[in-house]
């Protein structure tokens, strides 16, 4: 795959939910190969309560130049090290109407510009 130009990534040793770890053991999930960290971290599940604040911390000290969750909810943190991510659609149409940000607009109907009337 690497020779056919794709990226590979790093997303933890089990895929298991980061916040049920101890410091111990979430540095173990996380302990790889520096050559991963010039990547984008991808958490596993990726919800804020199965990420935990610890592991935010740890993948940002670690190096990572950012990270991304599954984080849907209003209010939750975003930052470089949490920013949200989606799956893409694999039907051709979906995918453009994705890709195109339109999705996001309307399911965060608030961000889309105050037209006067």
């Amino acid at each position: 795959m690497r020779k056919a130009g794709w990226k590979i990534g790093w997303h933890t040793k089990s895929h298991y939910p980061l916040s049920k770890l101890d410091d111990l053991e979430l540095d173990d999930e996380l302990a790889t190969d520096s050559v991963f960290r010039d990547e984008c971290f991808s958490y596993p599940y990726g919800n804020l309560v199965e990420v935990g604040e610890m592991a935010i911390t740890k993948v940002r000290d670690l190096g990572y130049p950012c990270a991304v969750s599954d984080a849907t909810k209003e209010g939750e943190p975003y930052s470089r090290w949490f920013l949200p991510r989606f799956a893409l659609e694999p039907e051709k149409y979906r995918l453009h109407f994705e890709l195109s940000g339109l999705k996001h607009f309307i399911k965060f109907r608030k961000l889309l510009p105050k037209v006067a009337m």
